[in-house]
């Protein structure tokens, strides 16, 4: 009988999704046809919401505000007028958070922050927007 070396062993590879990796913060965002819905980066931490579950948007030179049912989050940063549009076409499958330092690129995310929005016909449930759980406050 022979015997392999364990190293001769054929060694199988899976291949690597680069969609799976932890984004840098060198891109502000990513677009992409026809996502399910919006990856949301704070630093070493993430967050998904659906397209479908995306109720209005509200865009200004430095803010952006999307409305979803349980919360709201607001980006801030400059040049956001290419997210907002990339976001109204429903092409944008992430958003990186990439803090104060100045960038090359127009666009620039500053900050991502969770609002929780008040339960219709009560209070919310105590946290509030400084508290909002971003962990950069």
């Amino acid at each position: 009988m022979l015997r392999t070396h364990p190293s001769a062993a054929p060694t199988v590879s899976t291949p690597v999704d680069p969609g799976a990796e932890f984004p840098g913060e060198e891109e502000p965002f990513a677009k992409e046809e026809r996502p399910a819905g919006i990856r949301f980066y704070q630093q070493k931490q993430g967050f998904f919401h659906a397209y479908h579950r995306l109720q209005s948007m509200t865009y200004s030179a430095e803010r952006l505000a999307l409305e979803f049912p349980e919360e709201t989050v607001v980006i801030t940063g400059r040049g956001l007028h290419g997210l907002y549009v990339g976001l109204a076409r429903g092409q944008v499958s992430r958003i990186v958070q990439q803090g104060d330092h100045p960038g090359t690129q127009p666009t620039h995310v500053v900050r991502i922050r969770r609002v929780p929005r008040p339960v219709q016909g009560r209070e919310a449930s105590g946290q509030s927007e400084a508290d909002s759980g971003d962990g950069t406050d």
